[in-house]
């Protein structure tokens, strides 16, 4: 829910209260480019007429914030508005192929994210798993105590409604401090290393995505005072390329760790720059007349970087969009 528009958070908010909501995923749409009003009026009616709905069926196109390369998911629409048996029917196949379109079905329920925020300040505290609990420990008695969250978590029983029923109301943010866990993370910022604390629940205080949303506004807005130092939600949130995390840069996703599902770096072209290897035997020779040889690409329809290194004696700075060094005629 982290990637899409805010229009997208407020509708699929309000239409889980009321039945199931499905997401649909049309093959062979770009998702660079915007969606054709005609596209959208056909898969309506396509889907309308698969699960025979009625006039208060509709379809909103869930747009991403972010699509900067052709080498994402087509754009995800919300289908919403019709009795829950009904959009079960197209949930019960994961793949529809139509004479018009086809598209991947499932059937969803929107749950907020269990991540809070990244800590940064407490620079001085070794990373251990005292030192977590204890970071956990501080956030959670801010957070029992903070008149702000206090009178946001008070005001409306939907912003708690995952709590037990029987929790008293003055006991509300106490129940929710319970739920902070903190786990460390080493990141490299600004050529230097550093620790950063990252926040997250252990279960959900609520089932709504946009309080949950206020709730994390509400934590980032607040300075977390300790003996080391003065812990402050980043402002930016880290942006994963490989699976979308906000709770981890790019070269520390644990996608990459996993055998064979991530097995191509998107950084191997700072390694094809920096290693000596035979260019007969791992490269491929170009038919330029200069004789530029370009390493095998291993990230082909990935999106990341690809450069090309000269190994000749006249080509050694050849790198890509430049020219060697220039030929004497004989």
């Amino acid at each position: 829910m982290e990637n899409v528009t805010p229009q997208t958070n407020v509708l699929w908010g309000e239409e889980k209260k009321k039945g199931s909501i499905l997401i649909i995923v049309p093959h062979y749409l770009d998702a660079t480019v915007p969606v054709q009003h005609n596209y959208v009026k056909l898969l309506q009616a396509t889907t309308k007429g698969l699960i025979k709905a009625g006039d208060s069926f509709k379809i909103f196109p869930a747009t991403l914030i972010k699509a900067k390369t052709k080498h994402t998911t087509p754009l995800p629409f919300i289908l919403y508005g019709e009795e829950a048996d009904k959009l079960n029917i197209l949930g019960t196949q994961p793949m529809w192929i139509t004479p018009t379109v086809s598209f991947s079905a499932i059937l969803a329920t929107a749950t907020p994210s269990l991540f809070i925020c990244t800590l940064e300040g407490y620079y001085e505290l070794d990373p251990t798993e005292a030192n977590e609990k204890s970071v956990g420990d501080t956030v959670g008695r801010e957070l029992a105590t903070n008149a702000e969250i206090i009178k946001w978590a008070q005001y409306e029983p939907e912003r708690y409604n995952a709590l037990p029923a029987a929790t008293p109301l003055h006991k509300v943010t106490e129940e929710i401090a319970k739920l902070i866990t903190v786990r460390h993370l080493k990141v490299v910022e600004r050529q230097q290393e550093i620790i950063v604390w990252r926040l997250y629940l252990t279960k959900h205080f609520t089932s709504r995505p946009e309080y949950f949303k206020q709730f994390v506004e509400k934590v980032c807005a607040i300075t977390f005072q300790r003996l080391e130092g003065a812990g402050k939600a980043k402002k930016t949130n880290y942006e994963c390329a490989c699976c979308h995390g906000r709770d981890h840069p790019t070269g520390l996703c644990p996608y990459k760790q996993v055998p064979g599902f991530f097995d191509r770096d998107p950084n191997s072209y700072r390694q094809a720059m920096e290693a000596k290897q035979d260019a007969a035997s791992t490269s491929i020779q170009s038919a330029g007349p200069s004789g530029v040889s370009i390493p095998a690409n291993n990230n082909s329809s990935r999106g990341h970087f690809v450069s090309i290194v000269g190994t000749e004696a006249g080509d050694r700075k050849a790198f890509k969009g430049k020219r060697g060094t220039k030929r004497r005629r004989t």
